[in-house]
């Protein structure tokens, strides 16, 4: 397994690298540190003397290589096979390209979030990993000293594809062995809500994917998506959510938004993104 960390060398990335570590450890996996800096592109393919000439741009890949090797000696107590990368260019296409080149199966990112409505236009990075590398992605926004999710649960709208995820989301965790997992689908009360007898049956199908869990299934009702999500971690003390993503259509975006992406970028709770197409 290749665990990816893109940093900005914020405290953001650094709690991601903390937490990236100790899954790397738990998994046997590799690390792979990645920071785009902002250079040419064909920086590394440029002659000796034009890079010399370059005072500033010199100056910026020297920076980037030593904060690097900070970082990385940061979780140097942790025995595992560990490298660093960086590159010049375009942040997306880069880290795209790193994905395919080191088979990374798992990104792991810092996030501080959006707090205001430009990220239906912009996105932060986290977004657009999600939405354009479709890696299984893990969000940070908060320092976690000991990564260890006991109570977790997995956020669905009860599709057959989500099962997948589901599954996935459970292969994740099989390291850590959770206490208790729970399956949570959101009703908001409205014409479009199947009955509740079927969505009940529905959930028993996600239920027995868990048989080797403490696994409960949940029918929360409330007002909307996002504060059905919020009140049912406050109110069963969740410590780690996973949801699948489904790519939507852009304009539908812009009205309807991503359940994927407002939680992402509102929870301070660590949060795994599973691609559907892994």
């Amino acid at each position: 397994m290749n665990i990816l960390v893109p940093t900005d060398f914020s405290s953001y990335s650094k709690f991601a690298l903390n937490i990236a570590a100790q899954i790397a450890k738990k998994k046997s996996a590799s690390l792979h540190l990645f920071h785009s800096v902002d250079v040419p592109d064909n920086w590394e393919h440029l002659p000796l003397e034009a890079k010399v000439k370059d005072q500033l741009n010199s100056f910026i890949v020297i920076d980037a290589k030593a904060k690097l090797s900070d970082q990385l000696s940061s979780v140097e107590s942790i025995n595992i096979h560990k490298e660093s990368h960086y590159k010049g260019g375009e942040f997306l296409q880069n880290i795209q390209e790193i994905v395919s080149n080191n088979s990374i199966d798992l990104i792991v990112m810092g996030s501080k979030g959006i707090s205001d409505r430009k990220d239906i236009f912009m996105g932060s990075n986290s977004q657009n990993v999600i939405r354009q590398v479709r890696k299984n992605t893990i969000v940070i926004k908060s320092p976690i000293e000991l990564f260890n999710p006991k109570k977790v649960v997995f956020i669905t709208s009860l599709s057959k594809k989500e099962q997948k995820g589901f599954k996935a989301f459970l292969n994740f965790l099989d390291a850590f062995r959770p206490v208790e997992v729970h399956i949570l689908v959101v009703d908001l009360g409205n014409w479009f809500s199947q009955p509740d007898i079927i969505i009940r049956e529905t959930l028993k199908d996600f239920e027995a994917i868990a048989t080797n869990y403490n696994c409960t299934s949940h029918f929360y009702k409330d007002y909307s998506i996002q504060s059905g999500i919020r009140h049912f971690v406050k109110e069963f003390d969740i410590d780690f959510v996973g949801i699948s993503y489904t790519s939507r259509n852009p304009i539908k975006r812009l009205f309807m938004g991503s359940n994927v992406e407002v939680l992402v970028n509102r929870s301070q709770l660590p949060v795994l993104c599973i691609n559907e197409a892994e």
